[in-house]
């Protein structure tokens, strides 16, 4: 594997890892201002990788951030719903009690249904803010993170 494919997959690795970050840091117990410091860095690694103009940089910015403002009021919903299911998870032992998380688990994704769709409408528009070459950079950089892909280092034969 030659040296500028081993950065490109160590790059994605870091990208795929903080985007992991950014969602874990919107989850219970997690500041709004840490998952911002995330979200800013993935952004800078982002520009970093494209090559992103300073007039991209700032469109994305505003994008994710008017993304960030529209979902900061929706987390105390998911956070509620995720703690009722983790409860209901440490007591439920008969069928009954079992089968009770099936609508708990549906609250969840009820509640995440919004997010979910506003983190793919800023999405669509960085996307759309995008050269071709950027877009064909990016879609190697998701390429390299869908599941079953095997990201490192291949042994030589």
């Amino acid at each position: 594997m030659r040296m500028r494919d081993r950065l490109l997959t160590w790059s994605a690795v870091a990208l795929w890892t903080a985007s992991a970050a950014l969602a874990q840091g919107m989850g219970a117990g997690r500041g709004m201002g840490q998952a911002g410091n995330w979200q800013g860095m993935r952004l800078g690694r982002l520009a970093t990788l494209l090559n992103l103009t300073d007039s991209q940089k700032i469109a994305a910015q505003a994008i994710f951030d008017d993304a960030q403002n529209t979902i900061a009021p929706l987390l105390p919903v998911v956070r509620q719903a995720k703690q009722a299911l983790r409860d209901a998870e440490k007591t439920a032992t008969s069928d009954q009690q079992l089968q009770a998380l099936l609508p708990l688990a549906g609250k969840v994704a009820q509640a995440m249904a919004p997010i979910m769709g506003t983190r793919a409408q800023a999405q669509a528009k960085f996307y759309a803010l995008l050269t071709q070459d950027q877009k064909d950079k990016l879609g190697q950089l998701r390429g390299l993170m869908r599941p079953g892909v095997r990201v490192g280092f291949r042994r030589s034969r």
